[in-house]
């Protein structure tokens, strides 16, 4: 296996962001701030979509709804990256 190969399997990306992670989380928090600026702002890629703010304020009732109904029930982020974690190592989709 190459070295090309083995940066890019799903261990070694997951062990990359989690230690990205842990030494974000260890900035003091003005630090946390303005590292958190720098990355939203790296995503913004031009003009958004002219209705881009209708369609998002539909997607979050869609999901309130969701919620409401009992459909989708809310878990903590930290819970629910277990089981995709173990998906990767194990090398298929969840």
């Amino acid at each position: 296996m190459t070295a090309a190969v083995r940066w890019f399997s799903p261990e070694v990306v997951m062990d990359a962001f989690d230690d990205c992670l842990s030494r974000a989380l260890a900035l003091p928090p003005d630090e946390r701030a303005a590292l958190a600026q720098e990355l939203l702002h790296s995503l913004d890629e031009g003009e958004p979509d002219a209705d881009w703010e209708a369609a998002w304020a539909e997607e979050i009732e869609r999901r309130l709804a969701d919620v409401d109904s009992g459909k989708i029930v809310p878990m903590d982020w930290r819970e629910s990256i277990e089981p995709i974690r173990q998906s990767l190592r194990q090398g298929r989709p969840e």
